[in-house]
């Protein structure tokens, strides 16, 4: 039997513990939890990473923490590394997305596919978010190992899922100064505040509006922004990055796959709300599979 091994990142809203509480009643057989537990906000952190081991202190698994420091990309990118060194092809992955940072996604996912493993990516929404969400945001940071390709004559486009978070999604937009801008917004959203903020800051740059389902399977978006970006990829540099669903960083990845000259971007925040959401919707629960074992792009 494969061995399954649950990998959730620690965080401080309430969604962390009633989904990780959910995601085992849901799987049972689950033989070890691997905590990635960014330390920047211990101090709110620390607490229920402790009241949770404690809840689970009589649950059949191994309980397994890795501390991250989240400012230093080298260091989080090789402990990433090292922890998910042991991972081997024929056991299947959890990968609880939704109090995970972006750029710690693209890391699992980058040496989970090079352990040849099946992936089982989930994200549980809050019941609400709070009044703000982020600040004190750092200047965007391409992903080791897939960066894309950046020719010197070459303006930039630059592939955006937007989210609730506008001051975000205007600082990676001044950040790039890009020729033309691909605006994702999730469908059955209205998003229009992001629209215009960012519409104002490139009043002379190309801009194109979509509406795609960041909720579908991971495959079919990732299929859905192939077509809507290849055409540009050999007129601009192209980079990807998202202030959208974790689901859209996923799609990005395995985007990334498929047209490896476009550049994975994230950025991040110093600050967060410490009521940043409310609450669980278990109805809404996102579930798609990627099985790295036998994976294939589509070029």
């Amino acid at each position: 039997m494969s061995k399954i091994i649950l990998i959730t990142s620690v965080g401080w809203e309430p969604r962390f513990q009633l989904g990780l509480q959910h995601t085992l009643e849901s799987n049972p057989g689950i033989a070890e939890i691997i905590y990635l537990h960014p330390t920047a906000f211990r101090f709110r952190t620390d607490p229920v990473l402790a009241e949770t081991k404690l809840s689970l202190k009589n649950y059949p698994c191994i309980q397994t923490l890795i501390d991250i420091d989240p400012g230093d990309h080298v260091s989080s990118w090789r402990t990433i590394q090292n922890s998910l060194s042991l991972i081997q092809p024929g056991y299947k992955i959890i990968l609880d997305m939704t109090t995970m940072p972006r750029q710690i996604i693209w890391a699992c996912l980058h040496f989970l596919e090079h352990a040849r493993v099946e992936v089982k990516c989930i994200y549980y929404r809050p019941k609400a978010y709070g009044k703000w969400l982020s600040g004190d945001n750092g200047k965007p940071k391409l992903l080791f190992r897939h960066s894309g390709i950046a020719y010197p004559d070459r303006q930039t486009c630059l592939l955006l899922f937007t989210g609730f978070d506008v001051e975000r999604t205007t600082q990676i937009v001044e950040a790039f100064e890009p020729a033309k801008v691909i605006l994702i917004a999730p469908s059955g959203n209205q998003l229009n505040n992001t629209e215009r903020c960012v519409s104002s800051l490139i009043s002379r740059a190309e801009m194109v509006n979509a509406s795609l389902d960041a909720y579908s399977e991971i495959t079919v978006l990732r299929d859905n922004l192939v077509d809507l970006i290849d055409n540009d990829t050999e007129k601009y540099n192209v980079i990807a990055t998202t202030m959208g669903p974790r689901s859209s960083a996923v799609a990005l990845y395995l985007l990334n796959k498929s047209l490896p000259e476009i550049g994975l971007s994230y950025a991040s925040s110093h600050l967060y709300n410490e009521d940043y959401s409310t609450g669980i919707d278990y109805t809404t629960m996102f579930e798609s599979t990627v099985d790295f074992s036998n994976y294939r792009s589509v070029n």
